[in-house]
C-alpha cells in the first residue's frame, strides 16, 4: 500500500510540474497570440499606406505626362509663332525694298 502511496504521489508531483508547463505554455501562446495581432495590424497599416502611396505616384506620373504633353504643345505653337514672324518679317523688309527703289 506504501508503494502505491508513493507511486501516486509521484505521479501527482509529475502532473502538477506538467500542469505547471501547460500553465506557461498558454500564457505565452497568449502573448504570442496578441504579438500576431499586433503584427498582423500593422502589416495591414504598411499595405495601406503602400497602396496609397502608389496611388499618389500614379498620380504624379500621369500628372507628369500632362505637363510635358502641354509643354510640347506650347513648344510646338511657339515655333509656329516665330515662323510666321520670321515670315512677316522677310515680307515687310521685301516691300521696304521696294519702297526704296520707288
Amino acid at each position: 500500500m506504501r508503494k502505491l502511496e508513493l507511486q501516486l504521489q509521484e505521479t501527482m508531483l509529475l502532473l502538477a510540474g506538467k500542469n505547471a508547463s501547460i500553465g506557461t505554455l498558454q500564457v505565452q501562446l497568449a502573448a504570442s497570440e496578441g504579438e500576431n495581432e499586433r503584427l498582423e495590424s500593422n502589416l495591414a497599416a504598411c499595405q495601406n499606406e503602400l497602396r496609397l502611396s502608389h496611388d499618389k505616384l500614379k498620380e504624379q506620373e500621369d500628372r507628369i505626362r500632362e505637363l510635358e504633353s502641354s509643354e510640347r504643345r506650347r513648344e510646338a505653337a511657339h515655333g509656329k509663332a516665330v515662323k510666321a514672324l520670321r515670315n512677316e518679317k522677310a515680307v515687310l523688309q521685301g516691300a521696304s525694298e521696294l519702297a526704296t527703289f520707288f
